[in-house]
């Protein structure tokens, strides 16, 4: 079942294409006239096509897109396309008629730039980021931007939720009232470490796009800033129908008797808050929409020391593949040069120490120690080295003291393994066999200094 502003986007495409058929090929009169050959002049012709051209007129006239005249983006092709296709499919489908040829493979998006579909969620600049995070907090009443207005409480209530749960639109304005929930009882970390009661609070988020409703942790500022708009929002107001589901709800965002506006975000909070930050409505990614906000909030997460993993955060942004997770997961530049540095030290610009003491002089010359970091290589064939992944059980391996917090983490991690995951006997001689090599380089290095 199509939502019906996709069933009018796909209605106006399959308008359009009769209007290319009328222009390029008047003797197609219906589905049944189509050839493999018209598929494919359809699809060239999809691939050089500019905004606004074919353009549906209306008895208020064609209104003009800021772009026009300029080439088509990707995702707008693969939609014209793919618009036609489930047509050509649902024409054969409802027995409307027989096709010469099959829409699933001559109708296929082709997979070229011209239509590869790029999705590239655009994280918000950090400095931007963290003063909107700010601004959120900190809304006064003189803030607002018009005359006429939803309440502070409830603008508020939103810009913490939209900073602060990573949440798409849709699903920031089918919440209900009663979807937020405080923690009632403290949580034991594996490390031993407790989370007190009230540090955080749970968000319960209606069904999406792509997964079934869910409960997700966010902060507890969330659940103070929604109870102060709940003791505000006219209880008396009546329970409307979820665009999605049908059923009769108390949505959190509603009115005077009206759920809130699809754009109130994008042209009223959002605007409120790069006014209170006292930064512009745009970043070098562009206007800043909620979406982007989105992604800033799952990258935040996800590139902090210790972040969550793909697929906590996969079940924290109601994902249903962590394929889709990763559109929205940045390594920002300086991380990434982090990163670079350590691994292009080891790659190319090993340190080499040449010690010439007659005494540690071998048959291949001067004693040769390679600097790995956390310990030196005295295998003067170093660079060919076929083990170079298996250091730490190698002969030629010599630890520097600083390897020791690393060899205990390794040490505590295999036991770990051995205690708590079912282990096939294979896997278990391995992790024996590296608790073996873990237990003579700490025999190796001695006791603390």
């Amino acid at each position: 079942m199509l939502r019906p502003r996709t069933r009018e986007t796909q209605y106006s495409f399959a308008l359009r294409s009769g209007l290319w058929l009328a222009r390029e090929h008047p003797e197609v009169r219906e589905p049944s006239d189509w050839t493999m050959e018209t598929c494919a002049s359809f699809i060239a012709a999809v691939g050089r096509m500019n905004v606004d051209e074919l353009q549906l007129g209306t008895e208020r006239g064609t209104r003009k897109s800021v772009r026009s005249g300029e080439p088509m983006m990707p995702h707008s092709r693969a939609n014209f396309i793919y618009s036609l296709r489930r047509f050509m499919i649902d024409y054969e489908n409802w027995g409307w008629g027989r096709l010469r040829f099959s829409p699933a493979r001559h109708l296929s998006t082709p997979d070229t730039p011209l239509f590869r579909r790029g999705v590239n969620p655009r994280v918000i600049d950090d400095p931007v980021w963290l003063k909107l995070i700010w601004a959120s907090l900190n809304l006064r009443q003189e803030d607002l931007l018009t005359e006429i207005h939803y309440p502070l409480a409830m603008l508020q209530a939103m810009a913490i939720i939209w900073t602060h749960a990573g949440l798409r639109k849709s699903e920031l304005l089918r919440l209900t009232t009663g979807c937020i929930a405080p923690q009632a009882d403290d949580i034991v970390k594996e490390d031993g470490s407790i989370i007190m009661a009230g540090t955080l609070c749970y968000l319960h988020i209606p069904a999406g796009k792509t997964s079934k409703a869910f409960v997700k942790p966010v902060a507890a500022v969330v659940k103070k800033y929604v109870d102060l708009w709940l003791d505000e929002r006219p209880a008396e107001q009546a329970m409307l129908a979820d665009e999605r589901t049908g059923e009769k709800v108390r949505l959190l965002f509603q009115y005077r008797g009206k759920p809130a506006g699809g754009d109130i975000l994008n042209r009223t909070v959002i605007p409120m808050l790069c006014a209170r930050a006292g930064v512009p409505s745009e970043d070098s990614g562009g206007t800043i929409t909620s979406h982007r906000g989105r992604a800033s909030a799952v990258t935040a997460l996800a590139s902090v020391p210790q972040g969550m993993s793909l697929y906590e955060l996969m079940q924290w942004t109601g994902h249903s593949t962590p394929q889709s997770t990763m559109h929205y997961l940045r390594i920002r530049p300086t991380q990434l040069a982090a990163s670079f540095v350590k691994a292009d030290r080891v790659a190319h610009m090993i340190s080499v120490l040449i010690d010439h003491d007659p005494e540690a002089a071998s048959l291949t010359g001067p004693a040769t120690y390679y600097d790995l970091g956390d310990s030196y290589c005295t295998n003067p064939f170093w660079s060919s080295c076929p083990h170079r992944m298996a250091c730490i059980g190698c002969d030629f391996n010599l630890l520097k003291d600083s390897a020791r917090g690393l060899i205990l983490e390794s040490k505590a991690s295999i036991r770990r393994y051995l205690e708590e995951v079912p282990l096939t006997p294979d896997e278990r001689a391995i992790l024996d066999q590296d608790a073996e090599k873990v237990e003579q380089a700490l025999t190796r290095l001695g006791p603390p200094s």
